[in-house]
């Protein structure tokens, strides 16, 4: 059954969790034990949702970083989560260069990146492709999770100051997972559009939630309206998630929305949704538009 799809690349569930078996037994092996923090600092892609829940398995702690913070927002991330790991992706290697030479970060002991090869201005970075390949796709070392125990630790946008960290135990997430599927009453058949970013707790919602309940996730990296209508068409998307400025560009796009055909509900979160695009858009479409 699929489970993630992201441009050409097509993960099974089996694939899924032998991936999230080997970066689990390779972060234990590394050293990393429960309670301790690793940021993951890059767009949606696959390896954000398999590193997630590996960490999560063995009692790490997952701080997301947003892929667009500059060198201030990084380092006080770095600093203030006492990340002792970090996954960035290889085309922000500049940026956390610039970060890692401005400052030391005593709490951080391994720099892994996306891809099969380390930089080479980063000779020490773990390429992700190789902790995989080297660890074992069996089960990880059996660890006590309790279900008030901290899982994620995003931060806030920093309004009124420096950003403040948010403590997210198993049972929030458990419980978020479990009542937005039970709400929607999704399953194997349903298949999610996630361009949402997962730094952000709405996004890591959804990854997790469409795995619980053996759905299939289409990954794009961030939104981009043409993009999505192509991808809901060669997909059969059924669940399309958005914010309200989304829900307002798809109701007055001068395109055809006739490749939205096969959805079920255009679902809005993270901030109250105006009548007037969600009743355009449904009257243009056809669609149920929900505000979650």
């Amino acid at each position: 059954r699929r489970a993630i799809i992201y441009h050409d690349l097509i993960l099974t569930y089996r694939e899924v969790l032998s991936m999230v078996n080997c970066i689990a037994n390779g972060l234990h092996n590394m050293g990393m034990k429960k309670g301790d923090r690793i940021c993951l600092f890059m767009t949606n892609r696959p390896e954000y949702t398999i590193t997630f829940i590996a960490a999560a398995s063995i009692g790490l702690v997952v701080s997301p970083m947003n892929p667009g913070y500059k060198e201030r927002e990084i380092a006080y991330q770095l600093e203030n989560s006492e990340a002792r790991a970090i996954l960035f992706q290889r085309e922000l290697l500049p940026v956390l260069q610039l970060v890692m030479s401005q400052k030391s970060f005593p709490h951080l002991k391994h720099i892994l990146v996306t891809g099969a090869q380390a930089p080479e201005s980063m000779p020490e970075a773990i390429p992700f492709a190789r902790l995989m390949r080297e660890s074992s796709p069996k089960h990880p070392p059996r660890v006590e999770i309790s279900s008030d125990d901290v899982v994620a630790l995003p931060y806030s946008s920093g309004t009124t100051g420096f950003p403040k960290g948010t403590l997210l135990t198993h049972r929030n997430l458990t419980s978020n997972n479990l009542q937005f599927t039970t709400a929607l009453g999704t399953n194997f058949t349903d298949v999610a559009l996630i361009f949402l970013p997962f730094y952000h707790i709405y996004g890591v919602m959804l990854t997790g939630s469409f795995l619980a309940c053996s759905g299939t996730q289409i990954i794009m990296e961030r939104f981009d309206l043409l993009q999505s209508l192509d991808l809901c068409e060669k997909h059969g998307v059924t669940y399309y998630f958005a914010v309200p400025p989304i829900v307002l560009a798809l109701a007055n796009a001068p395109v055809d929305l006739g490749k939205l055909k096969t959805l079920k509900y255009v679902f809005s979160g993270a901030a109250p949704l105006p009548l007037d695009p969600a009743r355009k858009l449904e009257q243009k479409s056809g669609i149920k538009v929900v505000q979650g």
